[in-house]
């Protein structure tokens, strides 16, 4: 029979090795998280270097030893995205979503479908990041984008003014605005988004051509060749071609002087014939309006021959008359 000695120094024994055990466990985790952080900040700089492959390599090391890893997976998974290899990109991120599912993964599960042209599961994954965060503003862009292409213009309009009613001063989606009522031909919300927009952002080239555009339907034609003429004596590429013309007309080559001159002979047979059917119509001697394809021509044959403000005016006229055209 034991004694009692016997049975203490046997407790005794048990605790010591569960300590050892517990020290060892202790020890292989801190190895293990140590090694797992090297391994993926050496992923991160192959990244960094654009060494890819390297990088694919590192950051499925860290996988290996910790499947789980959400930063992980998230890194390989844009990386694989950016790459274009989609098949492994989109294992990813549905492994990320089951994982943790929230707003953010369900937008880029639904923007790496969006990337493979699967618009119907990318909508799908978009509303369920809205589900989770109904004001997430990128699930509702990516939307508008993806009804865009699809041709729906409700929807199209209805997720553009969800971003705008979540941020009045997005940018891009002012822009997007601007133009879809343009092309819709809703010139009065075209504009009233246009006036929004100009409140916050300088207008660019196209935004302002637009807007150019903008009142030469609605009539007010002196607006528009103002904006025109600004628009156009600001851009380094036509003030530098119109540069060009005008040296070339003082100092042109034999081959040059060949062209000059049968540009201006084309353009003086446009000139005469155009002016004498805009008289006749505005005299109502004839009821055929002149042909805005003929102001289109005289406005290009002037720009080839240096002269912007003509340029301008026969740019701007062919635009009223196809207008005219349009209503009449």
């Amino acid at each position: 029979m034991k004694d009692r000695s016997d049975v203490i120094d046997s407790k005794n024994l048990s605790g010591y090795v569960s300590n050892i055990k517990d020290n060892i466990k202790r020890r292989y985790t801190h190895y293990k998280i140590s090694k797992l952080r090297e391994v993926y900040k050496e992923g991160l700089e192959s990244e960094e270097a654009a060494d890819y492959k390297k990088a694919i390599r590192k950051y499925l090391e860290c996988l290996e030893m910790e499947p789980d890893n959400l930063k992980c997976l998230r890194r390989l998974a844009n990386l694989y995205s950016n790459l274009e290899e989609h098949k492994n990109a989109l294992e990813l991120f549905f492994k990320i979503t089951n994982l943790n599912p929230n707003e953010e993964t369900f937008f880029q599960l639904g923007s790496e479908l969006y990337k493979q042209n699967k618009f119907k599961k990318a909508i799908q994954c978009l509303k369920k990041s809205l589900y989770y965060k109904r004001r997430f503003i990128n699930s509702h862009v990516l939307l508008a984008s993806i009804y865009a292409r699809a041709n729906n213009s409700d929807k199209t309009e209805q997720y553009l003014s969800n971003v705008i009613k979540i941020d009045p001063n997005h940018k891009a989606c002012l822009e997007e605005l601007i133009k879809f009522y343009y092309k819709k031909e809703r010139y009065r919300d075209s504009f009233k988004v246009l006036s929004q927009y100009s409140a916050q952002y300088a207008e660019d080239s196209s935004i302002k051509l637009i807007k150019s555009d903008l009142y030469i339907k609605t009539g007010r034609y002196s607006k528009a060749l103002k904006i025109l003429s600004q628009t156009i004596s600001t851009d380094d590429r036509f003030l530098s071609f119109i540069k060009e013309m005008q040296y070339k007309k003082i100092n042109p080559t034999a081959r040059e002087k060949e062209f000059i001159n049968r540009i201006t002979a084309i353009k003086n047979r446009r000139l005469i014939r155009f002016e004498s059917n805009l008289q006749d119509y505005y005299n109502e001697k004839e009821c055929i309006q002149p042909n805005p394809k003929d102001a289109f021509d005289l406005s290009i044959l002037y720009l080839l021959m240096g002269n912007q403000k003509k340029s301008l005016k026969y740019l701007l006229f062919a635009r009223q008359l196809n207008e005219e055209n349009k209503y009449s």
